[in-house]
């Protein structure tokens, strides 16, 4: 946790004294909420024997941690992907969108938020002020980038959400992850995607 946080006072005074000190940096893009559906909702759960699953805890409200538990028919399981178009054109990695590590390793991938169904409104979020862990808030919010995440599959057809604002932190691949314990906690988690990185769609 110290080198996390060592790491993101590097990042964070440097470009603050240097934005005080630009008087003509250009202005930050206005960003839209997401605007695009990817389609019906599903449950999202690891491929391993434990078949753990995103979870929002009684569809709480903002604030309330992300777990990973046993499949149910519970709505707090449901999650509608939406491409973040009012980030980038055709929701869509690319050189400059939305910059930094992740559009020099991921360019083309899309990106997206997740939105629990049961709650309604919000969806997931990790940052550095929840310490990386993923956390219910609201899908957008100005130039926040906390609720969007790159969207890859891999080779074994399961899926991987990436957390951009983790990964332009810690300039490395930084998975949505939870682990074997029913109700873990999920967060962002670093380097090549494990068994509890990895997601596959699940009827409700």
């Amino acid at each position: 946790m110290l080198r996390r946080l060592s790491i993101i006072a590097a990042t964070v005074l440097p470009a603050f004294f240097i934005a005080g000190t630009s008087a003509n940096a250009a202005p930050a893009p206005r960003i839209t909420s997401p605007r695009v559906d990817f389609g019906g909702s599903n449950d999202w759960c690891n491929p391993t024997g434990f078949q753990l699953c995103l979870r929002d805890p009684s569809d709480g409200g903002a604030g309330t941690t992300v777990v990973a538990s046993f499949h149910s028919d519970s709505n707090a399981e449901d999650w509608k992907l939406i491409s973040d178009t009012g980030r980038c054109a055709g929701g869509t990695v690319t050189s400059s969108c939305p910059g930094g590590w992740v559009s020099s390793n991921f360019r083309g991938f899309p990106i997206l938020v997740l939105k629990n169904v049961g709650q309604g409104t919000l969806c997931i979020r990790t940052a550095a002020t929840t310490n990386f862990v993923a956390k219910m808030g609201t899908c957008d919010s100005g130039n926040e980038i906390s609720s969007a995440f790159v969207w890859a599959q891999f080779g074994n057809g399961t899926f991987g959400f990436d957390s951009v604002d983790a990964s332009n932190v810690f300039s490395q691949q930084e998975w949505l992850t939870g682990a074997s314990a029913n109700d873990s906690t999920v967060s962002d988690n670093p380097g090549g995607v494990t068994a509890f990185g990895e997601w596959l769609p699940t009827g409700s």
